[in-house]
Protein backbone atom coordinates (compact mmCIF):
# COMPACT_ATOMS: atom_id res chain seq x y z
CA UNK A 1 0.00 0.00 0.00
CA UNK A 2 0.99 3.55 -0.51
CA UNK A 3 0.29 6.81 0.69
CA UNK A 4 0.35 9.87 -1.53
CA UNK A 5 0.80 13.50 0.13
CA UNK A 6 -0.05 16.02 -2.56
CA UNK A 7 -2.22 18.79 -4.06
CA UNK A 8 -5.83 17.59 -4.50
CA UNK A 9 -5.55 19.56 -7.98
CA UNK A 10 -1.84 19.11 -8.62
CA UNK A 11 -1.17 17.10 -12.42
CA UNK A 12 1.73 15.14 -11.16
CA UNK A 13 -0.71 13.50 -8.37
CA UNK A 14 -3.45 13.27 -10.74
CA UNK A 15 -1.15 10.86 -13.02
CA UNK A 16 0.45 8.67 -10.25
CA UNK A 17 -3.11 8.19 -9.34
CA UNK A 18 -4.32 6.65 -12.26
CA UNK A 19 -1.66 5.57 -12.91
CA UNK A 20 -2.08 3.17 -9.79
CA UNK A 21 -6.16 2.66 -10.25
CA UNK A 22 -5.25 1.37 -13.81
CA UNK A 23 -2.64 -0.99 -12.31
CA UNK A 24 -4.72 -2.17 -9.05
CA UNK A 25 -2.45 -0.69 -6.96
CA UNK A 26 -3.79 0.16 -3.36
CA UNK A 27 -3.37 3.69 -2.25
CA UNK A 28 -4.66 6.57 0.11
CA UNK A 29 -4.27 10.36 -0.52
CA UNK A 30 -3.70 13.07 1.65
CA UNK A 31 -4.57 16.58 1.00
CA UNK A 32 -0.97 18.17 1.63
CA UNK A 33 -3.11 20.77 3.40
CA UNK A 34 -3.97 18.46 6.05
CA UNK A 35 -0.82 17.40 7.31
CA UNK A 36 0.43 18.60 10.31
CA UNK A 37 3.52 21.19 9.94
CA UNK A 38 5.89 19.18 12.00
CA UNK A 39 5.59 16.33 10.10
CA UNK A 40 5.61 17.80 6.48
CA UNK A 41 9.01 19.81 7.39
CA UNK A 42 10.28 16.05 8.44
CA UNK A 43 9.03 14.69 5.33
CA UNK A 44 10.23 17.69 3.41
CA UNK A 45 13.86 17.18 3.85
CA UNK A 46 13.97 13.56 1.82
CA UNK A 47 11.58 15.09 -0.68
CA UNK A 48 10.79 18.52 -1.74
CA UNK A 49 8.60 18.20 -4.68
CA UNK A 50 4.49 16.54 -4.78
CA UNK A 51 3.24 14.20 -4.65
CA UNK A 52 5.55 12.58 -1.83
CA UNK A 53 4.92 8.81 -1.92
CA UNK A 54 5.41 6.63 0.98
CA UNK A 55 5.21 3.04 0.73
CA UNK A 56 3.86 1.10 3.46
CA UNK A 57 5.04 -2.17 4.10
CA UNK A 58 2.81 -3.09 7.39
CA UNK A 59 1.31 -1.18 10.45
CA UNK A 60 1.93 -2.55 14.00
CA UNK A 61 0.54 -1.10 17.45
CA UNK A 62 2.12 0.67 20.11
CA UNK A 63 3.11 -3.40 21.60
CA UNK A 64 4.20 -4.60 18.49
CA UNK A 65 6.43 -1.83 17.80
CA UNK A 66 8.38 -2.52 21.03
CA UNK A 67 9.03 -6.30 20.21
CA UNK A 68 10.08 -4.94 17.42
CA UNK A 69 12.70 -2.32 18.95
CA UNK A 70 13.53 -5.15 21.84
CA UNK A 71 15.10 -7.28 18.54
CA UNK A 72 16.73 -4.33 17.35
CA UNK A 73 18.56 -3.59 20.44
CA UNK A 74 19.61 -7.08 20.84
CA UNK A 75 21.05 -7.02 17.27
CA UNK A 76 22.74 -3.91 17.91
CA UNK A 77 24.53 -5.54 21.00
CA UNK A 78 25.64 -8.20 19.44
CA UNK A 79 27.24 -6.55 16.80
CA UNK A 80 28.42 -3.63 18.74
CA UNK A 81 30.45 -6.36 20.92
CA UNK A 82 31.60 -8.14 17.85
CA UNK A 83 32.86 -4.65 16.44
CA UNK A 84 34.55 -3.67 19.99
CA UNK A 85 35.87 -6.80 20.50
CA UNK A 86 37.61 -6.72 16.81
CA UNK A 87 38.83 -3.66 17.69
CA UNK A 88 40.68 -4.41 20.85
CA UNK A 89 42.08 -7.85 19.04
CA UNK A 90 43.60 -5.19 16.21
CA UNK A 91 45.58 -3.04 18.62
Amino acid sequence: MYVLIGKEKYNQCNILKNLLDVKGIQYHHVDVSKIPHELLTYLRMYCNTYPIVLGVKYFSTFNETLEILKTFEFAFFILYYKTEKNTHELH
